[in-house]
C-alpha cells in the first residue's frame, strides 16, 4: 500500500512522541540512587503517565527482572488479579494464597535473570511498574508493598492524582521509602515541540498555543485534537508548514471517550451540575450552588472537572475548553432545554463577560426561548469579535424585529468579510432608503462598506461616491426629522469625511488628511452617538498612518496608543474593526525603530485583545519578520514570515497577505533560495490596502528581484519608488526604498540617505544617518563609532559592513588597536545575523591587506599567527631566522602592532 504524501496524512499516521524526558531522567536517577525503593507518579488522565511508565520499562528491561502490572477498575475487587495477569499472561485466573503469589512472583523474576545494570535499577535488582495503581486490588497492593519494604524489589507506580491509593501503598511514602513525581501540563515550549512531533513537521506557533490552551496542556487531548482536526480538514499542511484553524475544538469519538472516562463515577447531581457549567460557563458559583448544592460543586472541583475563573472570583468554568465542547455535544437537546429551565428565570442574562453572553444566548436559542433583540445584537457583535462567524450568521438570522434589520444585514456582511467572502459581504450590506430609518442605521455599515471596497479592489472613486451619497441621504433624513436636523447633518458629514479619509489612505494623499482629521478629533461626541468610539479609533489610526508616512513615527505612536484605547472603549453598538487599528499602530512602532517596543506592543495587543485579535495572528508574524529583516537577520525572518503568510492565507481581515509574501520573497532572495522565492512570487498580487503598506510591498519585491537577477532592474525600480515618494513628500517611504538599495550599493547615495533620514523621526532613521556618516568618512575611528551605534540599535547587517570598512581603513592607516576592535565588532554583528553571515564581507579586508603586505610578508605573518615559531618558519621556507625576524618586524610596522599575539586578531 502506498503511503500518503506528507501533508495529506490520515489520523492513523499521527505519531505519539515521548514528551516526558525530564521526568524520565528524574525517575531513573531516583531508582539508581539511595532515595528510596519506590517512586509514585501522580497525574490526571491524559498527562502521559502510562507512556512514561512504558519508557521506564524499556530503559531497564535489559538490565534486570522487570514485572509490568496494569490494573483495571473491573479487577479491583479480585485478589491478585492484576499480578496474576502480569506473571502468567494469557493464563486463566486462579485463586492463590499470599504465599503462593509470592512464589509465583519470585519464579517470574528468576526466569528473567539479566546482566549487571550500568544505569537505572542497580545490580539487576527487580523492578515492578504499576499502571493505574489507584485501582490495584488490595492483595496485589499488599504484596508489592511488602516486596518494596523488604528491599526485594523497587517499584514505579503511576496513579491518578484524584483518587486514593490502596491502603498499603501510601505507607511507603510515610515510612520514607518512596519519592513522588507529579506530571504537570505541558508548558508552551514543550507543547509546541510535542505538537510538531505528533505531526512530523513545523507547526505555526499560534496553532500550537491554541491546541495547548484548548487541551489544558494534556498530551493525550492535544494528540486527539490534532488527529480529529486532520480528519475534518481543520489542520492542513501547506508550503512546508502545518496550520490549524484557530477556533477548532474537537468533539469526535477519541476525545469523547477520554472525557467520558473522566466522568465515570459521577452522581446524577454532579453530572447535572457539570452540564449546567458547560452550557452557561462562566457561571456564578452561588447561582449554581442554589440549584445543585455547594457540596456537589466542591466534588466537581476536587475531581478537577470545573475550576474557578482566574480573572473573576466567584465564577466557575469547565477545566478546559475541550471538556465543555464534548459535554455540550453529548447532551441531547431535550435534556439541554430542561437544564436551561433549572436556572433561575432571567439568570442567563447576568453575563459576567462576553464569552458568557455569546454561549448563553446560543443556548437560549437552542432551548427555543425568546431572546431580546438587543441581546441577539450584542451576542452577534461578540461572535464577530472572536471570529465565530457561524454563530454570528445564526444570530443574525434570529433577528426578526423590524428595528434590527439593518443590524442583521451589517452583521451578515461582517461575518462574510471575515470568511473572505468579500462579494457576499458586499451583497449583504444594507441599502439605506433615503429619508427612512434612523441616523444610527444610516451610519452603521458605512465604514464596513469602505473596507469591503478595499478588499474587492474597487477604486477609491467608489468610496468617494459613497461619501457623497451619505451626505445626500443625511440631508434627506435631516429634513424629515425637524428636531434632530443639526445632529443628523453633523454625524453624516463626519462619517462621510472618515470614508473619504480612508480613500486618501489608499491613494497615498496624506497631506490633505490633516485638516479633516483635526476637525474630527477636536469634537467631543454626545453619549447617544453610538458609532463615536469606533469612528474615533479609526480616525486616530488614520492620523497615525499619516504621521508615519510623513516621517513622524514618534508622533504617530501617540495617536496609535490613543486609537487602541478608543477601540477598547468601543461597545457593541457599532461594528468592531480592530485589525485596521492594529496594523497602523504596528506600522508606526516599526517605523520608529524601537524593536523592544514593537514586541511589547505585539504582546500587549494579543493579551488585551484576546481572541478578538485571532485574525491578526499572521499580521503579528509579519511585523516580527519585518523587524528581523531590518536587522539583517534574513534566516529567522524567513521562518517567521513563512508562518505569517500561511496564517494570513486562512484569515486576512487587515489585507496584509500581499505584504507578507513580498517580505518572504525578499528574505528568500537575499538568502539565495531561488525556489523558495519563486514560490512566494507566485502568491504575489498588489495589495489593496493603505498606500504606506503597498509602497513597502513594491519596494521589497523590487529588492528581491535584484537579489535574484542582479541585472539592475530591481535597483532601478527602488530608486524610482524613492523618487516618487520624494515627489509626494513621503520621507518614510523614500527612506525604506533607499535603505533596501544599500543591499546592492552600500557606499552609494549616502548623501541622499543622510538627507532623508534627517527628515524622519525615530531610532531607525537616526541609525541610518550614522551609517551615512560612517560610509562617507575616511576616519577609522568615525567608521567604528558609527558601526557600534548601528550594532547597539541591532541593525547588524549595516553594522557589519561599517565594521569591515573601519577595519580596512585602520589597517591601511596602521591603527592596530582600532583594527582589532573593528574585527571583533564585525564578528559579533555577523554572528548576530546568523546563517553564515560571518563568512561574508571580508573582501575589503583581503584587498587592504594585499596592498599593505608583500606576498612573502603575508606568508610569514600567516604562519606566525598560527603559532609557528621563527625557527620552524625559517626551516619551512628555507630562509634564515634573521630574515624571518626582519620580515615580521616590517609586518608589525605596517600593521601598527607590537607583538606576535596581535597578528591573530589583525589577520
Amino acid at each position: 500500500m502506498t503511503k500518503p504524501a506528507f501533508g495529506t496524512r490520515t489520523t492513523q499516521e499521527v505519531a505519539s512522541p515521548f514528551c516526558r524526558a525530564d521526568e524520565l531522567v528524574q525517575i531513573l536517577a531516583l531508582l539508581d540512587g539511595s532515595h528510596g525503593q519506590a517512586v509514585f507518579v501522580d497525574a490526571e488522565t491524559g498527562m502521559g503517565a502510562s507512556t512514561l511508565l512504558r519508557e521506564v520499562a524499556r530503559r531497564v528491561q535489559d538490565h534486570g527482572p522487570l514485572l509490568e502490572v496494569r490494573s483495571s477498575p473491573v479487577l479491583k475487587d479480585v485478589p491478585f488479579a492484576a499480578l496474576q495477569a502480569a506473571v502468567r499472561p494469557g493464563s486463566p485466573y486462579t485463586q492463590l494464597t499470599s504465599v503462593e503469589m509470592y512464589r509465583a512472583v519470585f519464579a517470574f523474576f528468576g526466569s528473567q535473570g539479566g546482566p549487571e545494570l550500568h544505569g537505572g535499577v542497580p545490580d539487576g535488582e527487580p523492578l515492578i511498574t504499576v499502571d493505574n495503581a489507584e485501582v490495584l486490588d488490595a492483595a496485589s497492593a499488599e504484596l508489592i508493598s511488602g516486596l518494596v519494604r523488604a528491599g526485594a524489589a523497587r517499584a514505579v507506580l503511576a496513579h491518578s492524582s484524584l483518587l486514593p491509593l490502596p491502603a498499603p501503598l501510601p505507607e511507603l511514602w510515610l515510612n520514607g521509602l518512596a519519592e513522588r513525581i507529579s506530571l504537570q501540563q505541558l508548558g508552551p515550549a514543550a507543547a509546541h515541540e510535542y505538537c510538531q512531533g505528533v505531526l512530523g513537521g513545523k507547526l505555526v506557533a499560534p496553532s500550537s498555543t491554541n491546541i495547548r490552551n484548548a487541551a489544558a496542556g494534556s498530551p493525550l487531548l492535544m494528540r486527539l485534537m490534532m488527529a480529529e482536526a486532520l480528519a475534518v480538514g481543520a489542520l492542513r499542511f501547506s508550503n512546508g508548514l502545518w496550520i490549524a484553524e484557530p477556533l477548532f475544538l474537537p468533539q469526535g469519538r477519541g476525545v469523547s471517550e477520554v472525557v467520558q472516562e473522566r466522568l465515570r463515577g459521577l452522581t446524577d447531581k454532579e453530572r447535572n451540575a457539570l452540564y449546567l457549567v458547560a452550557f452557561a460557563e462562566p457561571l456564578q458559583r452561588n447561582q449554581l450552588a442554589a440549584v445543585v448544592g455547594a457540596s456537589t460543586l466542591e466534588s466537581l472541583r476536587a475531581r478537577r472537572l470545573i475550576i474557578d475563573l482566574p480573572e473573576q472570583a466567584g465564577y466557575l468554568r469547565t477545566a478546559n475548553p475541550i471538556y465543555g465542547q464534548v459535554v455540550r455535544a453529548m447532551v441531547p437537546q431535550t435534556r439541554s432545554r430542561l437544564l436551561h429551565r433549572q436556572l433561575q428565570p432571567g439568570s442567563h442574562r447576568n453575563f459576567i463577560n462576553e464569552d458568557a453572553l455569546l454561549r448563553q444566548t446560543i443556548w437560549s436559542l437552542d432551548s427555543t426561548e425568546a431572546v431580546p433583540e438587543s441581546q441577539l445584537i450584542h451576542a452577534a457583535v461578540q461572535a464577530c469579535r472572536v471570529h465565530q462567524t457561524g454563530k454570528a450568521l445564526r444570530l443574525a438570522e434570529a433577528m426578526k424585529g423590524p428595528t434590527s434589520a439593518v443590524w442583521a444585514a451589517c452583521l451578515r456582511a461582517r461575518a462574510k468579510y471575515l470568511l473572505g467572502d468579500y462579494s457576499g459581504a458586499f451583497e449583504a450590506l444594507p441599502r439605506p432608503v433615503p429619508g427612512e430609518g434612523t441616523v444610527d442605521e444610516l451610519l452603521r455599515g458605512a465604514l464596513l462598506r469602505e473596507l469591503i471596497h478595499t478588499a474587492l479592489g474597487h477604486s477609491t472613486a467608489a468610496s468617494r461616491a459613497d461619501a457623497v451619497k451619505l451626505r445626500e441621504d443625511g440631508e434627506v433624513l435631516a429634513r424629515a426629522n425637524e428636531f434632530e436636523q443639526e445632529s443628523i447633518r453633523r454625524r453624516c458629514t463626519e462619517m462621510a469625511m472618515l470614508v473619504e479619509l480612508l480613500a486618501c489612505s489608499r491613494d497615498g494623499r496624506y497631506s490633505p488628511m490633516a485638516e479633516p482629521l483635526q476637525q474630527l478629533l477636536s469634537r467631543s461626541p454626545s453619549p447617544t452617538e453610538h458609532e463615536a468610539a469606533g469612528m474615533r479609533a479609526v480616525a486616530l489610526a488614520l492620523d497615525a498612518e499619516r504621521l508615519t508616512a510623513l516621517g513622524r513615527p514618534l508622533d504617530a505612536r501617540e495617536q496609535a496608543a490613543a486609537a487602541l484605547k478608543a477601540q477598547a472603549q468601543q461597545d457593541h453598538s457599532s461594528i468592531f474593526l480592530p485589525e485596521h487599528v492594529l496594523s497602523r499602530a504596528h506600522s508606526a512602532a516599526v517605523a520608529a525603530g524601537n524593536w523592544s517596543e514593537v514586541e511589547e506592543l505585539l504582546v500587549s495587543s494579543a493579551a488585551e485583545g484576546g481572541r478578538s485579535t485571532v485574525g491578526y495572528d499572521g499580521g503579528g508574524s509579519l511585523v516580527r519578520g519585518l523587524v528581523l529583516l531590518r536587522q539583517g537577520r534574513s534566516e529567522p525572518a524567513l521562518d517567521v514570515l513563512s508562518l505569517g503568510v500561511e496564517s494570513l492565507a486562512l484569515n486576512d481581515p487587515a489585507q496584509l497577505h500581499s505584504l507578507g509574501t513580498a517580505l518572504a520573497y525578499y528574505a528568500a532572495a537575499r538568502l539565495g533560495r531561488e525556489k523558495t522565492a519563486e514560490r512566494f512570487a507566485l502568491m504575489q498580487r498588489r495589495g489593496p490596502g493603505m498606500h504606506l503598506i503597498g509602497s513597502h510591498q513594491r519596494a521589497f519585491v523590487a529588492a528581491g528581484q535584484e537579489h535574484l537577477k542582479g541585472d539592475g532592474v530591481g535597483l532601478g525600480e527602488l530608486l524610482q519608488l524613492a523618487d516618487a515618494a520624494h515627489a509626494r513628500g513621503l520621507p518614510a517611504v523614500e527612506l525604506n526604498a533607499l535603505v533596501l538599495a544599500l543591499d546592492f550599493a552600500p557606499d552609494k547615495g549616502t548623501d541622499r540617505l543622510l538627507a532623508v533620514a534627517g527628515r524622519v523621526q525615530g531610532r531607525w532613521s537616526k541609525a541610518m544617518a550614522h551609517y551615512s556618516d560612517g560610509v562617507g568618512s575616511h576616519s577609522a575611528a568615525e567608521q567604528l563609532s558609527a558601526a557600534q551605534h548601528l550594532a547597539n540599535e541591532q541593525l547588524f547587517s549595516h553594522a557589519a559592513y561599517l565594521f569591515d570598512q573601519a577595519e580596512a581603513t585602520a589597517i591601511i592607516g596602521r591603527q592596530g588597536r582600532l583594527a582589532r576592535a573593528a574585527r571583533a565588532g564585525a564578528v559579533q554583528a555577523k554572528a548576530a545575523m546568523g546563517s553564515g553571515a560571518e563568512a561574508r564581507g571580508h573582501e575589503l579586508i583581503r584587498q587592504a591587506t594585499s596592498v599593505v603586505l608583500t606576498r612573502r610578508e603575508r606568508e610569514i605573518a600567516a604562519l606566525a599567527a598560527r603559532g609557528v615559531s621563527d625557527a620552524e618558519i625559517a626551516a619551512r621556507l628555507h630562509l634564515s631566522v634573521r630574515t624571518i625576524e626582519g620580515h615580521l618586524y616590517h609586518c608589525y610596522a605596517k600593521l601598527n602592532i607590537t607583538s606576535r599575539s596581535e597578528l591573530t586578531e589583525v589577520l
